[in-house]
């Protein structure tokens, strides 16, 4: 994901990007949408120019969070705007700063798949291992979305492929297997990540690829590491022999 939809006409473009200057699920009225872009906008529409004045100006607070708890970079890292995002980088802004969810710019931009805008950050010192309230890395986000090449590229970055969740306790490669993304799991075990592991009610990626119909990535798996037990026996609220 890298642009908004082409298919978004101009106001409704502004009007979106307005409601979430707003927070979520405010609604924004015509007068509103006459006035000059404010900083967070422009960052969020991709207009390029009007973020670029505002930076040369330095009478803003390049930092500062909406209603909604986003910043420029925020808006910039998740819709895709490279340019503004380098922008707004090379002024200086902070990287690691997060919404309320926890989230920061380079979760954002993972789970949108920006790869170019992930590596602006990572030069700038975003924090690679950085967890939301749920406990999700960047790892997580994109591996969740299926962003195949986002996942290598943050791999090869040195993201902890074996970290946990501590809700399910899940890992990168059990929620790619759950969710049916082969060619993530292939990323995962082509990188040496461990396939024993095992969530908090005992299931390995493998069961967790078998229980959701993911036969592909079972046998993926099983190629991978032949030896991985394939049976469990637990109580009889637990799936078995899977």
């Amino acid at each position: 994901m890298s642009e908004l939809s082409d298919e978004a006409s101009e106001p409704e473009l502004l009007n979106r990007s307005l409601s979430m200057w707003h927070g979520l699920g405010a609604q924004v009225s015509r007068e509103e949408l006459a006035v000059p872009l404010d900083l967070h906008t422009a960052a969020s529409i991709g207009q390029y120019e009007v973020v670029k004045e505002c930076v040369q100006r330095r009478e803003l607070d390049l930092n500062k969070k909406n209603g909604g708890g986003w910043t420029p970079l925020m808006y910039a890292s998740y819709i895709g705007h490279d340019t503004i995002v380098h922008l707004l980088l090379e002024a200086g802004v902070s990287v690691n700063v997060p919404t309320p969810e926890g989230q920061t710019p380079l979760m954002l931009a993972s789970s949108c798949g920006n790869e170019s805008i992930a590596y602006f950050l990572l030069q700038q010192g975003a924090e690679l291992e950085m967890k939301d309230i749920q406990g999700w890395t960047a790892l997580f986000h994109c591996t969740s979305a299926g962003h195949q090449q986002m996942v290598k590229f943050l791999l090869d970055s040195g993201a902890n492929a074996n970290v946990r969740e501590p809700v399910y306790g899940f890992t990168p490669l059990m929620e790619a297997a759950a969710a049916g993304h082969e060619i993530i799991v292939q990323y995962f075990l082509n990188h040496g990540v461990r396939v024993d592991t095992r969530d908090h009610s005992g299931a390995t990626a493998r069961m967790l690829a078998k229980q959701y119909g993911h036969m592909k990535i079972v046998g993926l798996i099983d190629a991978h590491s032949p030896a991985l037990p394939k049976n469990v026996y637990r109580s009889p609220d637990k799936f078995e022999d899977l």
